[in-house]
């Protein structure tokens, strides 16, 4: 037995002996005949007579032999088509070998790994990319010199960087790894993708990428099939804060190197913090088709919400049936619905519109959008109102350091006024460019409640403090939301740095003229303004806005105001300025002089105070009336009040009370030596007696005193002087 055991023992080290010295034989015949420099001569032969590229090989390749032939390779560069600039390096590459077609001088690679590559893909602003060639494979991949039969793929430590010259924008993939199952046709394998996104470095976006799939490939690897595709995102980007989001497609299928592309299904989901806000993004793909720049599918549906404490914005947007066209696609409907919410205030948008995309020039178009804008207010009147509209709207993206450009037309309708806006904006957020605002006739007291335009235009400030913009405003037929009507307002403006200018407006109304200039801080709602006016008449003025104003006729002058629109508070309470006025060929509302007089004429013979209140029709009628208002924080101050019709003359001075609807003013008041032909007749005999007369009381119907004992400013006086010796 011991015997038998040895005998097979002695066989047993022959046979291994004989096969370890056999291998040995074999793999020193491999190394001895491996030709190095033909590996570099060959691989650098092939990439410039096949792509036109330079390949550079700057450690001599190796072999090496156990436990399987890999080829070693290291410090590799490869250079752009026909230029010397770097494409890509590659610290080092390994191929998997097979073993038995080295034994015949064969190199067979079944397998690659690629350590610290790094490669910079670039798309031109022509729009091409400078690795399409690579990317082609077919005939490229039937070049090869050596057999590829890859049954794995492993990429490690490497970094993809991609700049969009069209754009100006750039993106990077860092510490990518990707491992991948056979790559050859027909042969199902899967593939797991991570790395690092990160964006321009002066927004901070740093991303974490993962994704992976199952696949067929076909052709030469310019076909294929992905069954099930998943990617998922991590980070930060586009603004957001711990943004979470995915991709999940089926069915994916490329065909002519990815030039034609079906996907069956897929779907797209993005979560995020926006500062303050929450946003969540999805759309639906249950049909893509992708041929050249043509675009097809079915049923594209997408929805936003973006939320805060108080506040939520819905935007969806549908589109039914989208063509392919050369370089996009379009559709005959694409439905928008957008909902915003402030606390108690909401606005709602829907609007139907053909669309076209094109994706060589990096545009789209809405070239016939309809909808209706509908708005819950407290400042619109009856607290809601619901406008159609019909507009175009056009986007242009940037191209180099060409800016992107949006260009927009709206008419938007309240019955049978309409109000006309026209822009090109270079930047939407914040709103960057030019403006135009038109209108032949609209009339703001239809859409706002009472004061409501004003409170609108204060609650809309704030969000206009990034804005860039200027443009015109054209407006004819106009009235405001107190009644006040203008028969036109022409005005360039500019609004930049948080400040909107009007320089230079021009206005006509109530068969006058107003001009001057507006500045508005749009985040504390400070304004200034200055200005003439004139020959405005105050009748019909009064009447549109149906309040009884102190003077009727025709009035001139000029203005220097200063002020702030605040939430709650009218506007007079913040109002500081000054406004020198004259008033031709009308009257002294809610008191009648004359009248005055005649009741008071015991009194004045006897010089002892009396008063009267006059009824609210009385009126003192004058050819010529002057003064300078100053006002500050609701109080008027009158000064040098001066009057005068063809049997008297006033002068004086006084205050006023805005917020209260109180008056205090002081006049004295003398008789003309013609008011003996004049309707006052009967007060001649007053001729020559000190008049001081005291209006105290409502602003627009102060009771009228006669009191001896007032005293009159001396800068009134002299006024009063020079006035009665112009008449005489």
């Amino acid at each position: 037995m011991s015997l038998r055991i040895a005998t097979l023992t002695r066989v047993l080290g022959f046979l291994l002996g004989g096969f370890f010295a056999v291998s040995l034989a074999v793999l020193l015949f491999i190394w001895v005949s491996f030709d190095s420099s033909r590996v570099s001569t060959t691989l650098s032969q092939y990439f410039r007579d096949q792509y036109q590229r330079s390949l550079r090989i700057g450690e001599a390749p190796r072999l090496r032999l156990r436990p399987l032939p890999v080829l070693e390779l290291g410090k590799l560069s490869l250079s752009e088509p026909g230029k010397s600039e770097v494409f890509a390096t590659l610290d080092a590459l390994s191929l998997d070998l097979e073993l038995v077609p080295l034994l015949l001088r064969q190199t067979v690679v079944k397998g690659a790994r690629l350590t610290k590559a790094e490669i910079h893909f670039v798309r031109s602003v022509a729009g091409s990319w400078n690795a399409s060639d690579l990317l082609a494979g077919g005939t490229g991949l039937q070049a090869l010199p050596w057999p590829v039969q890859i049954e794995r793929l492993h990429v490690n430590d490497s970094t993809l960087k991609l700049s969009d010259l069209a754009t100006a924008s750039h993106f990077v993939l860092s510490d990518v790894s990707l491992l991948t199952g056979a790559l050859r046709d027909k042969s199902p394998g899967s593939f797991a993708l991570r790395g690092v996104a990160l964006g321009e470095a002066a927004n901070g976006d740093e991303v974490k990428l993962r994704a992976e799939g199952r696949y067929t490939l076909a052709d030469q690897l310019v076909a294929g099939r992905i069954d099930q595709l998943n990617v998922r995102l991590d980070g930060d980007a586009w603004g957001l804060k711990g943004a979470t989001g995915s991709f999940q497609a089926a069915g994916v299928m490329w065909q002519n190197g990815g030039q034609r592309i079906d996907l069956a299904s897929g779907a797209l989901s993005l979560r995020g913090a926006l500062g303050e806000q929450a946003l969540d993004f999805s759309a639906e793909l249950p049909a893509l088709g992708r041929e050249g720049l043509g675009v097809r599918g079915k049923d594209w549906k997408a929805r936003l919400v973006v939320r805060a404490r108080d506040r939520e914005t819905r935007f969806e947007a549908s589109l039914p049936a989208p063509t392919s066209t050369e370089q996009g696609f379009k559709a005959e409907t694409l439905g928008v619905k957008l909902a915003h919410r402030i606390g108690k205030h909401a606005l709602a948008l829907e609007a139907l519109s053909p669309l076209a995309v094109d994706f060589d020039q990096g545009g789209l178009s809405a070239p016939a959008a309809r909808g209706t804008l509908a708005a819950d207010y407290a400042a619109l009147k009856a607290g809601k109102a619901s406008l159609p509209f019909k507009a175009q709207l056009a986007w242009l993206r940037g191209r180099g350091e060409l800016p992107g450009k949006t260009t927009l037309s709206l008419a938007l309708s309240h019955g049978r006024d309409t109000l006309h806006a026209s822009a090109d904006l270079q930047g939407l957020w914040p709103l960057a460019g030019q403006l135009a605002l038109a209108s032949n006739r609209f009339d703001l007291g239809g859409v706002f409640a009472p004061a409501g335009f004003h409170t609108a235009l204060r609650d809309a400030l704030p969000a206009l403090v990034e804005a860039k913009l200027n443009g015109t405003l054209g407006l004819t037929q106009f009235r405001l939301d107190n009644g006040l009507r203008l028969g036109s307002l022409k005005s360039p403006f500019a609004l930049a740095g948080g400040r909107m200018t009007l320089p230079g407006f021009e206005a006509e109304l109530y068969r006058g003229r107003l001009g001057g200039d507006v500045a508005i801080e749009a985040a504390s709602g400070r304004f200034t303004s200055k200005g003439e006016f004139s020959e405005l008449a105050l009748g019909p003025l009064a009447k549109d806005i149906q309040q009884r104003l102190p003077f009727s006729g025709d009035l001139s002058g000029s203005f220097v105001f200063n002020g702030e629109f605040k939430p709650g508070v009218p506007l007079a309470e913040h109002l500081q300025g000054a406004v020198r006025w004259k008033l031709q060929n009308g009257a002294l509302q809610g008191f009648d002089l004359a009248r005055s007089l005649r009741d008071f004429r015991s009194a004045i013979r006897s010089v002892s105070a009396t008063a009267r209140t006059p009824a609210a029709s009385e009126q003192t009628p004058v050819t010529t009336a002057s003064s300078r208002f100053v006002l500050d924080h609701g109080k008027l101050q009158a000064e040098n009040i001066l009057a005068a019709n063809d049997w008297l003359s006033l002068s004086g001075s006084g205050s006023a009370d805005l917020q209260g609807g109180e008056l205090d003013f002081a006049l004295g008041a003398s008789l003309s030596p013609r008011i003996a032909n004049t309707a006052a007749r009967d007060l001649a005999d007053l001729r020559g007696k000190p008049l001081p007369i005291r209006l105290k009381g409502k602003l627009t119907r102060p009771d009228v005193r006669f009191e001896p004992a007032l005293k009159i400013a001396a800068s009134a006086l002299a006024g009063k002087a020079v006035a009665n010796k112009a008449k005489q």
